[in-house]
């Protein structure tokens, strides 16, 4: 039985190193997956200036207005630690402004907000983010 329950711990051991934190994405691999969720980018980028268009971690986004109503910035780091460091940074630096509605979401290295009102929120963002997830 004790051996059992040390081969059940070294598999879920190498199980977790296994997981998406090797994983980097590109800028591209995330414009395609939103485009494959249906949601189109506007070829140029757009240089509104918000805090959603800020450096974070020493990275500025790739940001987007999809429409009058919504946007998205996409930020891509060296890792999953840098991400998340710039994640951090973005709460340490937004921690006392009143934010419009946005959604964040972290894959692997990359580091998204859309920026939309509850009434223009477009499913399919969140969709392609989880899709992410298990395709990349």
């Amino acid at each position: 039985m004790k051996k059992i329950t040390v081969i059940v711990f070294i598999l879920s051991f190498i199980l977790m190193a296994c997981t998406d934190n090797g994983v980097t994405l590109t800028s591209d691999q995330v414009k395609a997956t939103l485009a494959d969720h249906g949601v189109v980018l506007p070829d140029k980028l757009s240089y509104k200036h918000s805090v959603f268009t800020e450096r974070y971690n020493q990275i500025l986004p790739e940001h987007y207005l999809i429409d009058e109503h919504q946007s998205i910035s996409i930020y891509v780091y060296s890792s999953r630690e840098a991400a998340k460091e710039g994640y951090e940074d973005f709460t340490n630096k937004t921690a006392t402004m009143k934010l419009v509605p946005h959604s964040t979401f972290q894959v692997a290295n990359v580091l998204i907000f859309y920026v939309a009102k509850e009434e223009y929120m477009d499913k399919r963002v969140k969709d392609a983010a989880e899709g992410l997830l298990v395709s990349k």
